[in-house]
């Protein structure tokens, strides 16, 4: 059935395409051998149109020898216009009135001055050949365009009168051209202009320079064979198209039959998948590598993605405890698979590079035969996440600038300490001539005073003490415990001094000093806000007292 389907399917379109394919070859080459054959028809009508004006070229020169000839018999030796009158007499009576006799020098001694004028005559004598004595070649006349053609009349019996030469002139408007383009199979020949088409047309030249271009139809004879082929063909493959398409028909047909049928079998087949789908329930979890092991929790498998997480190579750890590689952050591993806890577990280990790392297992009992006998799941290594969130936490509780406490972190330790009722010492700070160094050096110099600052405060406490900043400038420490005030005076001197050693920058050294506020819980307040109001109120004073000195809130007189 299978394989039915397959062919009708596959094979069928294929056996389409292929008939396409041919069809579209053959239309190709019929259009082919047509537009050669036009090409050909055209080439060889431009050929025809050359051998054409050569052959009536030829024919006038030839013809213009003959007259010569014949002019040569009426010579009477020393006579030139007894002869002329002759020649005049013999022309008229055969009825030649394109005929002309001129001297050597372009004097006309017969024929019209209308037909062919004294500049057009000196550039047909200009154009004689030296050796025949003969000229022929296009000009223009007061008819229209003619081909003209000289012969120089011969000597007899060593008579030497005055030099003649006779002049044969055929106009070639279009109704001697059209006889000429009959007589060698050229339709419409006729003078064109520069509008004619490329492939149907000859350019000649005037004697003087100018151009004379002269066109016919093009024949198309592989035009005419496609328009009476291509019916005949496209009516076979319209009646082909409609063979294959019944044939198509009845086969697609038979093959929704046979799909029917596979499709039952295939049902069958993918309940039985679906067995094996439970089976690796794990692996639709969106997990990182599988793990495999037996009852006593020694690793049988782990799928391929493992070598890639852990850099561990897989064949190392098969056969060994899973305890080995992971570690339960808060629960001992053994314990955790054994309980069948669904909960997922996030254990630590140890890649291969001795990066550690962090990942999220989940598990699942094997159970056969009601006993289980082994755990399978899926370990998501959650390093990166967890980094991330570790980071964002800092960043939500310390200024980003000089890493100490912001104001929402200084906020939840002071609260969380006097609900503590822990003994608390607050001291406000805020730096003098800071300004001063943001307004001649710079922001980037008032930061790095800000940074250098901060490390000098965090030089100066405990452990367990906080260090703040709340903006600008303006510094909190938080000391934990009972203080006495020689204590509190000791850190304060410690602080303004430590402050007030210079601070490189770029080659300067800067200078800040400090004023220091100090309130004290619950001795001035056990309130945050009541508390950090009486350690300003107290620096307030520090600094209408001449600045680098500290006040107590307790000192402020009643």
């Amino acid at each position: 059935m299978h394989v039915n389907t397959t062919f009708t399917h596959r094979s069928l379109p294929q056996l389409v395409g292929v008939l396409l394919v041919a069809a579209f070859a053959g239309l190709f080459t019929l259009h082919h051998v047509t537009t050669v054959l036009d090409r050909y028809f055209v080439d060889h009508s431009a050929y025809l149109a050359r051998q054409a004006i050569q052959q009536e070229s030829e024919k006038l020169r030839r013809e213009a020898l003959v007259h010569a000839r014949i002019a040569a018999s009426y010579r009477i030796a020393g006579d030139t216009a007894e002869q002329v009158r002759a020649l005049h007499y013999y022309y008229q009576r055969v009825g030649h009135d394109d005929v002309q006799i001129i001297t050597a020098d372009g004097e006309l001694l017969h024929g019209r001055d209308t037909m062919l004028d004294a500049e057009r005559r000196s550039l047909l004598l200009s154009d004689m050949d030296p050796l025949e004595r003969t000229a022929v070649g296009f000009l223009r006349t007061a008819d229209g365009p003619a081909l003209v053609a000289a012969a120089t009349v011969p000597a007899v019996d060593g008579a030497q009168p005055p030099e003649l030469i006779f002049i044969l002139t055929r106009p070639i408007n279009d109704y001697p051209l059209l006889e000429l383009g009959f007589d060698y199979g050229l339709a419409d020949l006729h003078i064109a202009d520069d509008a004619a088409p490329a492939d149907s047309r000859l350019q000649l030249t005037y004697l003087d320079g100018s151009p004379l271009i002269v066109s016919w139809t093009a024949p198309t004879f592989g035009r005419g064979l496609l328009r009476e082929l291509l019916p005949v063909i496209l009516g076979s493959l319209l009646v082909l198209a409609l063979l294959v398409g019944l044939i198509a028909r009845d086969a697609l047909r038979t093959a929704g039959k046979l799909v029917a049928s596979y499709n039952q079998l295939d049902a069958s087949r993918s309940q039985l998948a679906a067995t094996e789908k439970r089976f690796r329930d794990i692996a639709e979890a969106a997990s990182d590598w599988l793990w495999e092991t037996d009852e006593q929790l020694r690793l049988v498998y782990l799928s391929g993605r493992f070598e890639a997480i852990t850099r561990h190579a897989i064949t190392d750890w098969l056969g060994r405890p899973l305890a080995d590689l992971l570690h339960g952050e808060n629960t001992d591993l053994e314990s955790w698979l054994r309980s069948a806890d669904p909960e997922s577990l996030r254990c630590h280990y140890t890649d291969r590079l001795g990066n550690p790392r962090i990942s999220q297992l989940a598990s699942r009992p094997i159970v056969d035969k009601g006993r289980c006998i082994g755990y399978r799941g899926a370990a998501s290594d959650i390093t990166e996440r967890v980094r991330e969130q570790r980071q964002i936490e800092h960043l939500a509780l310390h200024d980003p600038l000089t890493g100490l406490a912001n104001r929402a972190r200084f906020q939840t330790f002071l609260t969380d300490s006097l609900a503590r009722r822990q003994p608390l010492v607050v001291l406000s700070l805020d730096l003098d001539r800071f300004k001063a160094i943001n307004d001649n050096l710079g922001h980037a110099a008032g930061d790095a005073v800000l940074q250098e600052v901060s490390e000098r405060l965090l030089h100066c406490t405990r452990s367990q003490d906080l260090v703040a900043r709340l903006g600008g400038d303006e510094f909190i420490m938080i000391l934990c415990g009972r203080l006495a005030r020689t204590e509190i005076d000791q850190l304060c001197t410690r602080i303004i001094e430590r402050l007030g050693r210079p601070i490189p920058y770029q080659g300067h050294d800067v200078h800040v000093g400090t004023s220091i506020g100090i309130a004290l819980a619950p001795d001035d307040a056990d309130d945050s806000d009541e508390l950090l109001r009486c350690a300003d109120i107290a620096l307030y004073r520090a600094k209408h007292a001449g600045r680098e000195t500290w006040r107590y809130f307790a000192d402020q007189p009643a």
